[in-house]
């Protein structure tokens, strides 16, 4: 579920420079295709960057902000030797807070 811009969102963006609009802007569309690439059946940061083309780092850090906007669990691995799974909150039961 994506969330309406309201004019309080965006006023924020207008005091910022430009170079800072176009980093928060790039980095919640990273989030966004993460997201998209995670509905799509991804599991893995590995698949995750294999179909999307984007970076560990930056895979990393959508992952991140998408587990604590409450959007994705992880399933932490059994083994040092295993990768973290994710799924949508929405799959696992797991309600948004």
């Amino acid at each position: 579920m994506h969330r309406i811009e309201t004019p309080e969102d965006a006023d924020p963006f207008a005091e910022m420079s430009d170079l800072i609009q176009r980093t928060v802007r790039t980095r919640l569309e990273n989030v966004e295709t993460v997201f998209a690439t995670l509905e799509a059946g991804a599991t893995t940061i590995t698949e995750v960057i294999k179909r999307t083309g984007l970076g560990k780092k930056v895979v990393q850090r959508a992952m991140v902000a998408l587990e604590n906007d409450g959007r994705i669990v992880r399933v932490r691995a059994k083994s040092a030797n295993q990768s973290h799974l994710f799924r949508l909150a929405s799959e696992s039961g797991e309600a948004r807070s």
